[in-house]
C-alpha cells in the first residue's frame, strides 16, 4: 500500500497573495493622497502572511509579506502624521 498526499485545496499561493497585498500597501503608503488606501491591503497582507508562516511551503513568502506589510503600515502612519 502506498501513501498518497491528502486531497484538498493547495495552500502554496497563500504566500504569494500575502506578498502581493503587502506590496500594494507599500506602493500606496508613501503617497499623501493614497496613504489611507494603503491600510486595508497592508493589514490583509500582514494577516495572510501570518497564516502563511504556519504552512511549511509558504513560510518564506509569509515572512517577507509580514515585513513588507509592517513597513507599509509604519510609512503610511508617518506620512499621515507628518503631512496631515
Amino acid at each position: 500500500m502506498t501513501a498518497t498526499a491528502p486531497v484538498g485545496p493547495s495552500t502554496r499561493p497563500l504566500g504569494g497573495i500575502a506578498l502581493g497585498l503587502a506590496l500594494v500597501g507599500a506602493l500606496l503608503a508613501p503617497t499623501y493622497f493614497l496613504s489611507l488606501l494603503a491600510y486595508p491591503p497592508a493589514v490583509a497582507g500582514l494577516a495572510l502572511g501570518w497564516v502563511a508562516r504556519g504552512l511549511p511551503a509558504a513560510r518564506p513568502l509569509g515572512t517577507v509579506a509580514m515585513v513588507v506589510a509592517g513597513v507599509a503600515l509604519v510609512v503610511a502612519t508617518v506620512v499621515l502624521v507628518v503631512f496631515g
